[in-house]
Formats: structure tokens, sequence, C-alpha cells
């Protein structure tokens, strides 16, 4: 299994601090939060890693390298945001690069503890899936975006969602979103 992480967006919603730092690599505690899921990915028995990049993101190539000291083979793919931008092109833009069985994380998500990348790799395959995308249900969608599904399939990524799509959007059947204040 590879593991992909999606590391390419530009971090508006964390400027001014984004321009002098990637987002993913703001430090949570003593390590950049792309560390952690580096090495939750290494925990899981993963080895092989590729990194979404783009324009202004060779922090996160300076400081892995090429992963040897993570424990890791990390290899670098450049999304150009000419092509499009989103997850949907950051995946498309490691399709020649990746073929069989993945996990997709993105880049600038904090996870601890890490234990349940473990699971979801011992657990790929059970039911035939392609690939493994793990979300978490927020009670407030605006900061994080919105995964609309179906029977367990992904339909469609939702970033940066305003209220009125947010109201359209169907989780396995039915709206179940909470609004905040």
């Amino acid at each position: 299994m590879i593991g992909v992480i999606l590391a390419a967006g530009r971090g508006t919603r964390m400027r001014p601090y984004s321009n002098a730092v990637n987002k993913e690599m703001v430090l949570v505690g003593k390590y950049p939060v792309i560390e952690y899921i580096v090495r939750a990915l290494t925990g899981s028995g993963v080895r092989k890693i590729i990194i979404v990049v783009s324009e202004g993101k060779s922090q996160i190539s300076n400081y892995f390298q090429d992963g040897s000291d993570f424990g890791a083979s990390i290899a670098y793919v450049y999304q150009d945001f000419r092509n499009g931008e989103g997850t949907a092109k950051a995946v498309q833009a490691v399709e020649e690069w990746v073929s069989g069985s993945f996990i997709m994380v993105y880049g600038d998500s904090f996870f601890y503890p890490t234990g349940f990348f473990k699971e979801m790799v011992g657990k790929y395959g059970e039911n035939g899936e392609d690939a493994l995308l793990a979300v978490y249900p927020m009670r407030e969608f605006r900061e994080y975006g919105l995964v609309k599904t179906s029977g367990g399939r992904v339909l469609d990524i939702l970033e940066k969602v305003d209220e009125e799509k947010a109201g359209e959007t169907m989780v396995d059947g039915s709206t179940r979103l909470t609004r905040g204040p």
C-alpha cells in the first residue's frame, strides 16, 4: 500500500501565518503536523509515501527529503494549479504514480492518537475497496468541508461550502448536518 499525502493547498485560511510557514509544517508539540501523518503511516506498515505539493512547498521536501530518516521512501508529485485545484485534482496528479491500493491523507490534518491508521490499513480490502478515505464528523462544517457519501462510497468532497450547498448535501441518504450557533 502507498500513502498519499495531499499538501498542495495554499493555506489561505491561515494567512498571514501561512505566508511564512506551509500549513503542513506548523508545529504541534515538537513536530510539524505532517510528520505525525508520516509517522502514523510508517507505524502502520506503509513504507512508500507520495506527497503532493505545489509551488512554494519546498519546506516539506527539504524537511523529509527522501524519507529515510522517517522509515519510508518519500517521493514528491507536483500539482499544477493551472490544471485545477482541490482534492480530486490532487489525487489525479498522482494517478500515473500509484497503481494498486493507497491511503490518502490531508497533510494539514492533525491526528492523535494515530492508532486508527493501523486499523484502517489492516482492514483494507476486506470489502473490495480500491482506496481508503477516513473522515470525521464535525459539528461545524464551514472550516472543514463536507464529504458526500452514499452506501459507503464517496460521491463528492465539498470544500469551503456555503450554507445553501451544505443544506443540499446528503450523507448516506439523509441530511445530517448540525448547524453551529
